[in-house]
């Protein structure tokens, strides 16, 4: 998994953009609720969590972004990260923007 963080969302065309990324490869997302998820990336980051978002794989930016705003949000996220056999990445929104 690819994370990225520090960044922020442009809306047009819809990217991420001035970030920073750190792969993650030892990380057990299986054993954590989305909470708990949250929480890990704030650590990671060093910065509130307000949102995250993935991008599913074969899919464009703009049609891919998927917000995880719910457990089952969180579960289809972990069932992509693990089944599809692909690096996913996955987007650290720290200002909350909901405009997108």
């Amino acid at each position: 998994m690819d994370v990225q963080f520090q960044g922020i969302f442009m809306k047009y065309p819809i990217c991420y953009t001035d970030g920073v990324t750190q792969r993650l490869v030892d990380i057990d997302f299986i054993g954590m609720y989305k909470d708990e998820c949250y929480a890990f990336m704030a650590r990671l980051s060093g910065e509130m969590c307000e949102k995250l978002y993935y991008c599913q794989p074969d899919i464009d930016f703009q049609k891919g972004l998927t917000l995880i705003r719910n457990e089952n949000n969180y579960d289809e996220f972990i069932a992509i990260a693990y089944e599809c056999g692909v690096i996913l990445p996955i987007y650290v929104d720290h200002f909350g923007n909901t405009n997108m």
